[in-house]
């Protein structure tokens, strides 16, 4: 008996259908990516909210134990430069847990006090008064905030600005609930913050507020336009900015949506 075996030989894609394939294969990637980019983005703001939420929680248990004070955003010892802040007196009162370091430039992969959407590529230099806030990028890198912890000089990086004022040697907060003050024993008490729904905490941004509202840091969003913010009622909001120019002083009048917020 004869068998006879039948040989067939497959056929290489043609230049055509290759093209075609990856044209499909590009058509694909065009309209998963925005969807994926847009979650992370998503992702990066939501993450941002949650570390606002916890450092809330951590700034409203201080007064519980500490006879209703707040703390200072800055205070000198020693007479010698501003050597504490707010985020050193929550983290050396085990309010918070974050990463801390004796070298300034040493930047923290992860901590609470870091902004998903801010830059970690340096430290921010010199005094935050002297960038322009909206278009210099040092605005969004960490600031780098000294206070002393068990005798020795640390540092905490911070992406994030808090809702105060460096005036408080006049004797008077004038509404601001947190305060940089040369005396440590000067405060301001929970109970002064009369809408705490309406009265930011923290915010995106750098140091302090100080008067000066480009401070706040557009960072989140597809077109980078939003700002997360924590109220003292512990609410988080992502609120939509606008950019502004360095001599634009008057919050009410440079957010309308901002108008019953004390910043």
């Amino acid at each position: 008996m004869k068998i006879t075996s039948t040989h067939q030989t497959r056929q290489a894609f043609t230049l055509i259908e290759m093209l075609v394939v990856i044209a499909i294969i590009a058509l694909l990637v065009s309209l998963i990516f925005p969807a994926v980019q847009s979650t992370l983005i998503r992702a990066r703001t939501t993450e941002c909210q949650s570390n606002q939420h916890q450092i809330a929680k951590a700034m409203l248990q201080y007064p519980v134990d500490n006879n209703g004070e707040l703390p200072w955003a800055q205070a000198r010892a020693n007479q010698v430069g501003f050597n504490d802040n707010w985020a050193g007196v929550l983290i050396r009162g085990e309010y918070l847990n974050a990463p801390v370091t004796t070298d300034r430039d040493d930047i923290p992969a992860q901590s609470v006090f870091r902004c998903p959407e801010g830059l970690d590529d340096d430290v921010s230099a010199g005094s935050p008064g002297d960038s322009p806030w909206t278009t210099n990028p040092n605005a969004h890198r960490p600031w780098p905030a000294e206070f002393v912890m068990d005798g020795e000089t640390v540092y905490v990086h911070n992406w994030y600005g808090i809702n105060g004022r460096t005036e408080a040697d006049a004797g008077s907060n004038k509404g601001w609930p947190f305060i940089r003050t040369r005396d440590e024993h000067q405060r301001v008490y929970l109970t002064e913050v009369t809408l705490p729904s309406r009265t930011v905490m923290i915010y995106d941004g750098n140091w302090l507020h100080n008067s000066t509202p480009n401070r706040i840091l557009a960072r989140h969003g597809p077109a980078k336009n939003k700002t997360v913010m924590v109220f003292f009622d512990g609410s988080v909001q992502v609120i939509e900015t606008r950019i502004f120019e360095m001599h634009d002083r008057d919050t009410r009048d440079l957010f309308p949506r901002f108008r019953n917020y004390r910043l």
